[in-house]
């Protein structure tokens, strides 16, 4: 991953700078991309940072269900929900973020260089969603001072929110397509009410599809 996050860097540096960039750097990007994603099981997915010559590099799955988990992918939602936050940017500088089902980061990430100083929790419950999420943070570094923080977090565990209430006191809460079944919804409320009851000035973002009545 930091050999493909150097040469994308490099690359965008060079575009910006010339006008014509070496065959070679190109050829050499798509092989270690190929060589990280050997394992079709997961495939790397490139979203532009709006308004800047940037791009955001995600290691994802291309299944809508895997490893028992939907975490595992970047949901359209989540698209939404980063072209929110840059129509609303100079509203949200200086922040403290926290995320609910962060999945494989793409919103977070995204947020991280558009905007600075700001912290940014993103949290999720499995193991493996976890691992990638940790994987794309490295493989997209930043060039502000904004600080990424990963929190395993299960809203029903009490240990799980006691842990994280000590050091996350969100201005800002925010989700993307985590509504898909209805037994979620009541341990999700339970948790954005305890935080603000934290912080009666947190505000709540939730995206979600239409796909069911019941969870919109």
């Amino acid at each position: 991953p930091y050999q493909v996050a150097f040469l994308r860097v490099a690359i965008e540096c060079l575009e910006r700078k010339t006008t014509e960039v070496h065959e070679d750097f190109y050829t050499e990007y798509l092989r270690l991309q190929q060589r990280a994603s050997i394992d079709q099981t997961h495939v790397f997915k490139h979203y532009r940072v709006p308004m800047m010559s940037k791009m955001v590099s995600i290691r994802e799955s291309p299944m809508l269900i895997s490893d028992g988990t939907t975490g595992l992918r970047t949901w359209p939602a989540s698209v939404a929900l980063c072209e929110w936050f840059f129509h609303n940017k100079h509203t949200l500088e200086g922040k403290i973020f926290l995320e609910l089902g962060a999945g494989v980061g793409m919103a977070g990430i995204m947020l991280a260089h558009m905007l600075n100083n700001c912290k940014i929790y993103l949290t999720d419950f499995h193991e493996k969603v976890l691992a990638i999420l940790h994987e794309n943070i490295n493989g997209n570094p930043r060039e502000n001072d904004n600080n990424l923080y990963t929190y395993q977090f299960d809203w029903t565990c009490e240990a799980d929110y006691e842990k994280l209430s000590k050091t996350c006191c969100p201005d800002i809460i925010y989700a993307a397509d985590v509504i898909y079944d209805t037994e979620i919804l009541p341990p999700l409320c339970q948790v954005l009410t305890r935080f603000i009851d934290q912080n009666s000035q947190t505000q709540i973002i939730i995206s979600c599809t239409v796909r069911n009545k019941d969870t919109y």
